[in-house]
């Protein structure tokens, strides 16, 4: 038996409500998943504003390993900056480039 959460079931029949289509319904909730970032994580273009690199270098640092990331439909989230990662980016580039907190 798969396990399906609360909330994406209530997404459904809320859809389901407003369009009336099954498939319609089930796009729209498929459509809401993959849209919502998880709390906690940020997209490539806000975690490169936040260390105030550029993109190239966040997507650099997921491919070496240097920040934690996750896969959400073809789209990377990382997590957050409190780890190496940002000390490693005060050695490179001073402490104007880390994550401010």
């Amino acid at each position: 038996m798969n396990y399906v959460s609360k909330g994406v079931v209530d997404s459904y029949w809320r859809y389901l409500a407003l369009v009336g289509d099954k498939q319609a319904a089930a796009t729209l909730v498929l459509a809401e998943a993959l849209s919502t970032t998880p709390p906690g994580l940020r997209t490539v273009k806000q975690a490169a504003k936040d260390l105030q690199v550029s993109t190239k270098t966040i997507y650099s640092m997921v491919a070496e390993g240097r920040l934690e990331s996750k896969k959400v439909g073809r789209q990377i989230r990382i997590g957050g900056f409190t780890g190496p990662e940002v000390a490693d980016l005060e050695s490179c580039f001073g402490p104007t480039h880390a994550a401010r907190g």
